[in-house]
């Protein structure tokens, strides 16, 4: 019983429990909920299917993303999709709060990011602006490091993150 205790004494464990459980509540959650994908979700398979360089409606990273998930398997790889976008959307947040805050604090910031409905409740409905979630937070990250250390691959990270973003939506 100690030793389980002593596990949620220390926030890193805490924090990747919290992200664990996020990921595989809204992952299992709709895939028992819902008979269907989202519509978002069809036509991002839809694009992706032939790895096109984009459509009239979208750049085509939105549609890569899925069309890949969707030919490894079945339905819930693409809810799976959505929450993986949102835990590295929460470990760039919690990066990008250490370069300004405490650990215990960084953890603090960025779980409260939990508690923001675009972070939850609209996760598991892949779309366009999924990508982004975990896309903005890294751009920013690397732009804050390497404006402070001026190393050379963050602002390879930096440019790679960015460019990625272009690719998600006009």
């Amino acid at each position: 019983m100690k030793r389980i205790l002593d596990f949620y004494s220390v926030p890193r464990n805490f924090f990747i429990l919290i992200l664990l459980l996020q990921a595989a509540f809204w992952t299992c959650g709709p895939y028992y909920a819902f008979k269907l994908l989202p519509l978002d979700a069809l036509e991002a398979i839809v694009w992706g299917q032939d790895f096109t360089l984009g459509n009239v409606k979208h750049p085509p990273l939105t549609g890569w993303l899925a069309g890949l998930f969707a030919w490894l398997g079945d339905d819930v790889l693409l809810y799976l999709l959505s929450q993986l976008l949102v835990v590295c959307a929460f470990l760039f947040t919690y990066r990008l709060a250490r370069e300004f805050f405490s650990r215990t604090l960084s953890i603090v910031a960025t779980l409260s990011l939990v508690f923001v409905v675009y972070y939850n409740f609209t996760t598991p409905e892949y779309n366009v602006n999924k990508p982004q979630i975990a896309l903005w937070p890294a751009a920013a990250y690397f732009f804050v490091h390497a404006a402070r250390s001026g190393s050379l691959k963050h602002w390879i990270g930096f440019g790679i993150a960015a460019g990625l973003c272009i690719l998600t939506k006009y």
